[in-house]
């Protein structure tokens, strides 16, 4: 076992801190979140920004560019040279924002994917990419290529999954009114702008509501997730799932779960639990959050489960308070846009059923700043940069462990059921520390003490002793 274990510890190391490239949120005009430390840093008037807001960090979590759907800029607020002039619409913004993605193989590169937000007032419905150098210029930044039609007609929402080997992304898309998807695959080669297209779903009829929509990945990338409202975002609103092949970015089987309903969407760090939040604005009440159990699959059983997590009332006048967007923090937290307020929602465990997931309307107080509904669209693991580095781990599940690289000590969230302890080992396989876990405890806190600067793997353990999930953490 500890020949075993020794090479679990050479294969983890060779990760990157993957989740660190959604280190640093920018939402709302001037607010933003730093996820390195613990809790987050607020960052606060940095420059002014738009509210469909993309950016990426780098490994190591230091930002490294954003978008505001106008124009691009670098870690310093400047534009990069070319990076004014996006394709913006004048009506409206869109419900999931665009996403920045790692050019495979080529460092430094990235292309930005933006969905156009289409309006009935507008005829425009092409989704663009832009190819973006941040080696250019010294280091400021460059857009090398800009407004390329990627496809010409779709809803404006976007998401992306790593490929089977791990080493590739595939872009995902919806028709604005075909029952179709559409898959591009982005590797060392570029962004194919052929797609493999899926038939999957009903038509979308022509409505106001057409473009709307937001798409999500579970955790293993093998499974989709659509809230799709229709003819209206209050009782013609479907929640649907399928499957998505993750080697021929095919997408089968798709069901209908139920609905009413249509606001975020974000899924559990196990993947067990997928949360929406709804609009309502009737007279006492602005918005629902909603928890559902997907781990069986099957649809009566994902809408049986169905359960309130949070009613949020609506105060005198205007229809304020409205839970938005959904985003999964690296501190495994589940992140709640709140409309005009100082505060996100934020659901602490969201691996546990409601109400023990426990969700806080005015959980993150932002300093004073107001949100709207966005936050930022954001890929769940970045490809990696060697080949075979997958498969050496892809039967042991991995830790949430935040901070990494860490100081005096980190969070540990266990997705796993039934595991008894966790143990440390150190770079040469000798356990120097066990943490004992309670039923059903979902997170524990690692602190430093005593422990040397280095690179530590984390077991998690069943009772019987067999690994249930592994992690690393580095110490410096």
């Amino acid at each position: 076992m500890k020949h075993i274990i020794i090479g679990l510890l050479a294969s983890i190391s060779l990760f990157s801190t993957a989740q660190n490239q959604n280190a640093t949120w920018l939402f709302n005009i001037n607010t933003g979140l730093d996820f390195m430390t613990a809790p987050p840093t607020v960052l606060q008037g940095s420059t002014s920004i738009g509210r469909d807001v993309a950016v990426i960090s780098s490994e190591s979590g230091e930002l490294v560019f954003y978008s505001d759907d106008q124009r691009i800029r670098n870690a310093q607020h400047q534009m990069l040279v070319n990076g004014d002039g996006l394709y913006k619409s004048p009506f409206t913004s869109k419900p999931q924002s665009n996403m920045i993605l790692p050019w495979p193989g080529h460092p430094g590169q990235y292309y930005l994917i933006q969905p156009y937000p289409w309006n009935p007032n507008d005829t425009i419905t092409a989704t663009y990419f832009h190819r973006i150098d941040m080696n250019a210029f010294g280091g400021s930044g460059a857009v090398v290529e800009k407004n390329m039609v990627l496809a010409d007609s779709t809803g404006a929402y976007i998401t992306a999954v790593l490929d089977s080997a791990g080493t590739g992304i595939w872009v995902i898309l919806h028709h604005l009114n075909a029952p179709l998807f559409l898959a591009y695959h982005l590797d060392t080669d570029g962004l194919s702008i052929v797609p493999v297209v899926s038939e999957a779903g009903s038509a979308i009829p022509p409505s106001f509501y057409q473009p709307m929509g937001m798409l999500r990945p579970s955790p293993s990338g093998e499974r989709l997730y659509l809230v799709k409202p229709y003819s209206n975002w209050t009782s013609d609103c479907s929640l649907h799932q399928m499957d998505f092949n993750r080697s021929t970015g095919e997408i089968t089987a798709f069901k209908t779960i139920g609905g009413p309903g249509y606001g975020g969407l974000e899924i559990s760090p196990s993947g067990q639990f997928l949360y929406t939040s709804t609009y309502v604005c009737d007279a006492t009440v602005a918005s629902r959050l909603w928890q559902y159990d997907v781990s069986s699959g099957d649809s009566a059983t994902i809408q049986a489960s169905r359960t309130l997590v949070y009613e949020a009332p609506r105060p005198p006048g205007p229809c304020l308070g409205v839970q938005g967007n959904l985003a999964l923090g690296i501190d495994g937290r589940i992140y709640c846009a709140v409309s005009y307020a100082q505060h996100l929602g934020v659901i602490n465990a969201p691996d546990l059923p409601a109400p023990a997931c426990d969700y806080g309307h005015q959980g993150f107080y932002l300093d004073g700043d107001t949100t709207w509904l966005g936050l930022p669209n954001q890929m769940r693991a970045y490809p990696i940069t060697s080949t075979g580095i997958v498969s050496a781990t892809d039967d042991v599940p991995r830790l949430l462990i935040v901070p990494d690289p860490a100081k005096d000590g980190c969070r540990i969230v266990v997705g796993a059921d039934q595991v008894d302890r966790l143990e440390l080992l150190d770079a040469r396989g000798h356990r120097v520390r066990t943490l004992r876990c309670a039923p059903g405890q979902r997170e524990l806190q690692l602190d430093r003490e005593g422990l040397a600067n280095g690179l530590y793997l984390v077991v998690a353990r069943q009772a019987d002793g067999k690994v249930a999930a592994v992690g690393r953490v580095i110490f410096e």
